[in-house]
């Protein structure tokens, strides 16, 4: 289905994307299984879409796959992948070709928080792989495509921690500042050919990634369906988006910060807020 052009690839451009989504083509959800990916693929399922979901967590996919399946989703399909390598990253691209994909939400992100060399190495080539590197080759695969039906639409969630180097999360927080620079800079690149982007920085969001890592949830964190709804209802509004005003007026006041202040009350509020802990056990004040 042939878009209609917006010189900024903008709102006008949504349309066709919604139509193409209930129509013949699918949607892809990385890191599908639980928090703001399941959010997204619920969702969208409610809207009739067809859905290609991945995770590396078997039981949950499965579950999610039954759920969208229940809710509307006129199809679903789901491949247990590992995107933290190469290998994990071609099976994904080599499930999806050949179809139609008319909306891309990479979500898929692994974290962990401690000082910096309290971490194994092992968990930084993860964390680079899965929040860095599989977005960029899967979005290089499917792109062109999109660009040639002059439709489409891609989101990256990323963090509202791309905003400032974040102590005891140094290397996730340096690789969601990535995935906003390189996903504004592609934004740019197309902002007058058809295709939609948006990159979301969620903040502080109520999901089992807490649990992972041994960090409480605070009373004022969002709803991975908030993070996912308000995201989609604002796709092709603006290249990025912050989800929910707290957030946002945290946005603007940390613009305000030198780099030095803006990593220092970000520590600051890291480990006030999420009771950080290092590995072992321990608070990390």
């Amino acid at each position: 289905m042939a878009a209609r052009r917006s010189r900024r690839g903008g709102a006008a451009a949504v349309g066709p994307v919604l139509s193409a989504v209930r129509d013949d083509a699918w949607v892809l959800v990385t890191g599908a299984s639980s928090g703001i990916g399941r959010a997204y693929a619920e969702l969208l399922a409610e809207a009739g879409a067809q859905l290609l979901l991945t995770a590396d967590d078997a039981a949950g996919l499965a579950e999610v796959a039954a759920s969208t399946t229940r809710i509307g989703a006129r199809s679903c399909d789901i491949l247990v992948a590992d995107l933290s390598g190469t290998t994990g990253t071609a099976a994904l691209l080599d499930w999806v070709a050949g179809r139609h994909v008319a909306l891309l939400v990479n979500n898929a992100g692994v974290g962990a928080k401690g000082r910096f060399c309290q971490l194994p190495p092992d968990c930084y080539h993860e964390m680079v792989g899965v929040n860095l590197v599989a977005p960029v080759l899967v979005t290089r695969a499917l792109l062109p495509q999109m660009l040639a039906r002059g439709s489409g639409a891609v989101i990256h969630v990323a963090s509202i921690n791309a905003l400032a180097p974040m102590p005891r999360s140094a290397v996730y927080s340096a690789t969601k500042a990535f995935l906003l620079s390189y996903a504004t800079a592609v934004w740019y690149e197309h902002r007058e050919d058809g295709v939609v982007f948006q990159t979301v920085l969620p903040g502080t969001t109520a999901t089992g990634f807490h649990d992972r890592q041994r960090t409480r949830v605070p009373s004022w964190a969002m709803q991975p369906r908030d993070v996912a709804h308000q995201s989609l209802a604002r796709l092709g509004t603006a290249p990025v988006f912050v989800p929910g005003r707290v957030n946002r007026v945290l946005r603007r006041l940390g613009a305000m910060l030198p780099l030095e202040l803006r990593t220092a009350a970000a520590a600051t509020v890291m480990t006030a807020s999420l009771a950080v802990t290092d590995p072992g056990g321990h608070p990390d004040g």
